[in-house]
């Protein structure tokens, strides 16, 4: 009995490392898309001048939420 949960205590710290280490590498693989920063500097731009004109593919409230952060 020792055995089977010595067994599967390890197999649990494995598949734990595991998981870590595919989590991380996707981070740093798939963290912004390309026009992430653009959107924000689009908020930005909107929040300081009031003038919406740098980017209206998209109704303008996601991006100001987003520029509130930088504000």
């Amino acid at each position: 009995m020792i055995i089977k949960t010595r067994y599967s205590y390890y197999l649990a710290i494995i598949l734990i490392a595991f998981f870590v280490v595919i989590s991380a590498s996707s981070v740093w693989q798939k963290s912004t898309t390309w026009d992430e920063p653009f959107h924000l500097t689009a908020g930005v731009t909107q929040l300081q001048t009031g003038d919406p004109r740098l980017s209206f593919d998209h109704p303008p409230l996601a991006r100001i939420i987003a520029a509130i952060k930088f504000m």
